[in-house]
């Protein structure tokens, strides 16, 4: 199952706040997370993604012989989302009760 990319409105998605402290981004993000607890894959979109879409995709393996994580890259290779397999595993439980569910 995609969870893609969300072009969602900011209703139709729950956001959790990022604090980032010690960078130029310094300061409070809204990510929009969406869950498939069927499926176990979490989607998490640092950015509305743009009529452009999707640049690329990288598959990233991070754990042995576990499915690992789909980055996606704008056009410009900046990084908008994370595809996460085995969410339930690999993230917080607090993250994944605040996120929009699916299925």
């Amino acid at each position: 199952m995609d969870l893609g990319p969300m072009e969602s409105t900011p209703s139709q998605v729950s956001t959790v706040s990022l604090l980032l402290v010690g960078s130029e981004l310094e300061g409070l993000y809204q990510m929009k997370v969406t869950y498939d607890g069927e499926s176990d894959i979490a989607y998490i979109a640092f950015t509305v993604i743009e009529d452009k879409g999707v640049g690329k995709t990288l598959d990233l393996v991070l754990w042995p012989n576990e499915p690992g994580i789909n980055a996606d890259l704008d056009k410009e290779g900046r990084l908008i989302g994370l595809e996460v397999f085995g969410a339930r595993r690999h993230l917080p439980k607090s993250l994944l009760a605040k996120a929009r569910q699916l299925g």
